[in-house]
């Protein structure tokens, strides 16, 4: 899972490349855009290295059940 990096973004709002709706909370970003809005921003920007940096491996684990 790979997401939305928050430094590549406030980068490209400062540069005002990208204007899909946001509010500042605390020092961060957030999308306040329609669903619309939001998957616009992420399919155009989809191959764009710096966009999606730091990704995050999830793996299922099995978990063992207790006898009784």
């Amino acid at each position: 899972m790979a997401f939305l990096s928050a430094r590549w973004l406030k980068a490209k709002m400062d540069e005002k490349s990208v204007d899909t709706p946001c509010v500042k909370v605390d020092d961060t970003l957030m999308l306040t855009g329609t669903t619309e809005e939001a998957q616009e921003l992420v399919f155009s920007h989809a191959n764009d290295d710096g966009a999606f940096a730091d990704s995050l491996l999830l793996e299922k684990q099995r978990i063992e059940k207790e006898e009784q």
